[in-house]
């Protein structure tokens, strides 16, 4: 199991964060993970899908046993129409997540990418299953 000290990163900015100075700190500390993280959400909330694809790809190389990465690299995938790396990636999201000892957050992640691989090979969400699982 994967223990992390960490919270799970927020999906915008640190507050007086803007995107450039993200940008600046992850060039300035490239093996931050945490750093490369939020500048790939906010990259990715900015609609600047190719350049999160690649922060995204950073972060899963920084932290491989951390799903958060593989899951928003999905994320910027699908956003782009890369369906197939867009699968790969919430597959490789999905079987992270089982592996994390924060439940909540193992079980949340799953979900997500759960409902990504739904959607993407059949249209629908079809979380059901997923809902009811114990």
């Amino acid at each position: 199991m994967m223990k992390r000290t960490r919270p799970a990163a927020a999906k915008v900015p640190a507050p007086g964060q803007n995107l450039d100075s993200l940008r600046q700190a992850a060039q300035t500390n490239p093996r931050d993970y945490v750093t490369v993280l939020h500048l790939a959400w906010a990259l990715y909330a900015e609609r600047e899908f190719a350049e999160a694809e690649t922060s995204f790809s950073q972060c899963a190389s920084l932290a491989p046993d951390d799903p958060e990465g593989s899951y928003g690299l999905g994320m910027a995938l699908r956003a782009q129409s890369k369906r197939e790396a867009a699968v790969a990636a919430f597959e490789e999201a999905a079987r992270l997540a089982e592996r994390l000892s924060d439940r909540t957050r193992a079980q949340m992640l799953h979900r997500l990418a759960i409902a990504h691989l739904h959607y993407l090979r059949e249209g629908d969400w079809n979380l059901e299953k997923e809902v009811w699982r114990r």
